[in-house]
């Protein structure tokens, strides 16, 4: 298996990001999901969201 690029790797975190966000968001609502839990069901660091996104908005 090849490594990942850096972009490649951006971009898949990016991605598992939104996913979890979105999963999170259809059950509890946008109010109710911090970028913690978003984070936490990505199984990334805070640190990695703000990587890719300036606010939760």
């Amino acid at each position: 298996m090849r490594r990942l690029t850096r972009e490649e790797s951006r971009a898949l975190t990016r991605m598992r990001l939104l996913a979890s966000a979105r999963e999170l968001m259809a059950r509890a609502g946008y109010e109710s999901v911090s970028i913690d839990r978003i984070t936490e069901g990505a199984g990334y660091s805070k640190g990695a969201f703000y990587s890719n996104f300036a606010s939760k908005e």
